[in-house]
Parts: C-alpha cells; structure tokens; sequence
C-alpha cells in the first residue's frame, strides 16, 4: 500500500529523484576508479615529458597547467568516490577544516552556477577529532545544500564557514544569509520529511546530517545569529 503523505505527484517525482540518485551512485566507484587510472597515465607521461632539458617557455608553462589539473581532478575524484561510500569506513582522526574543504570542493561549481560565494575560514591549528570521514563530508555537503536553497532567491547570496575549538570541542559554524529561520521552523527541520520548500524537496538533508553527527558522537544543532552548530568532542589524548 502505498503511503498516502506521497501519493502526490511531487512527493513521487521527488522519490523517483532519489532512487536515481541512488543507482547512479552506484556506478561511482566504478567510473572514478576507470578515470583516476587515466588520469594516472597522463600525469605520468606529463611528468617524464617536462623531465626533457629541452622544454622550456610557453611548452613548460602548459605542461605545468597540464600537471596541476590532472591531480586536481584526481583528488576530486578521490573525494568522490569516498563520499560515495555506502558501508562505515570506521572512525579516523581529521582535521575537521580538512573534511569541510573537500566537501565544498564538491559543492563549488553549483554554487558558482548559482552566484553564491563560499567562504572557508577554519584555522589549521584546531584540535583534530576522530570521525567516519566520508559520514561527515556528506553531512556537510547536506548543508550547503540547505544554504545554497536558502539564499536562492536573496539579493546577497553569501555562505560563511567557520571553526573554533572550545570546552573539549571542535564547532563548524555555517551561516548564510538568508533571514533567520523562524522558530517554529526550527524545532521541527531535524524531523525526517519535514520541508518549507516546494519542488523536489524530502526533507530529509538536515535529518540525515544530524544522525551523521550524532553516530559520530556530535551534534548538530540551529542558533540564531550562529547559524547551524556542527560539533565533534576532541579527543583525550589529543
């Protein structure tokens, strides 16, 4: 029997988005592991080519975009396939600005489509915290996409990024700016399905972001001015 909250049309197409989704993921690992391979080959034969004495000038300066571009793609495939991920990768240190860069990474050619401005200030010294680092990424890449929906329709389409450590924890800090979110709206966006949003939206970002944090032993949380709260506790021996 089919529930009666999707017997929509919208809440359909919006299911059938995420089954496809889903089965496209699938493939990821797959296709990124076929391309990181062709990407090897040409990094490879790039690097022994700009070894001749005899290159030089214009050639060298192509040969070095060539060089940089190939393992920027390769690093982003790298993210992507660990992002894609569907079994627990087990709970390993990391620096929390680490994980939130290559999440954006991700998220930047959206939200340069989209003329929204991400900025990233995370300070490198910060206490490490031990994740499942993919768990994460994709909680944070859930909330950029929440921010991004958000300041769509906004003259200022700006999402801001910050960390501090403080009281034996690491805190993200993701603020956009769009208006605050009311507070009727904030006691219950955590809730599976719960979304102010038309199209195909489920409602299900945020909740799956809050039980990323929380089966990592953090939280996620909403304050006003502050914006959404990701925080992980710092080790003891760290």
């Amino acid at each position: 029997m089919i529930d009666p909250q999707i017997e929509s049309d919208a809440s359909l197409d919006a299911l059938l988005d995420a089954y496809r989704y889903g089965e496209v993921g699938r493939c990821v690992n797959s296709v990124t592991h076929d391309a990181n391979n062709a990407l090897g080959v040409i990094l490879a034969y790039a690097e022994l080519v700009g070894m001749d004495p005899a290159i030089g000038g214009e050639a060298a300066r192509m040969l070095k975009e060539i060089i940089t571009a190939s393992r920027r793609a390769s690093d982003q495939l790298g993210s992507l396939t660990g992002i894609a991920r569907s079994a627990q990768a087990g709970k390993n240190a990391s620096r929390l600005g680490a994980v939130v860069e290559r999440a954006v990474a991700m998220r930047q050619y959206d939200a340069k489509r989209a003329g929204v401005a991400i900025e990233v200030d995370i300070p490198r010294d910060l206490p490490e915290v031990r994740i499942e680092i993919p768990a994460i990424e994709r909680a944070v890449i859930y909330m950029l996409a929440n921010a991004m929906d958000a300041v769509a329709d906004r003259e200022s389409k700006r999402i801001s990024i910050r960390a501090e450590a403080r009281d034996g924890y690491v805190t993200g800090y993701i603020v956009d700016s769009a208006e605050s979110i009311p507070e009727g709206v904030a006691n219950r966006m955590f809730e599976p399905f719960f979304t102010t949003k038309e199209g195909h939206h489920l409602g299900l970002g945020l909740t799956a972001a809050a039980r990323a944090a929380k089966a990592n032993d953090g939280t996620l949380t909403y304050e006003a001015g502050r914006g959404f709260c990701l925080a992980f506790p710092v080790p003891a021996e760290a």
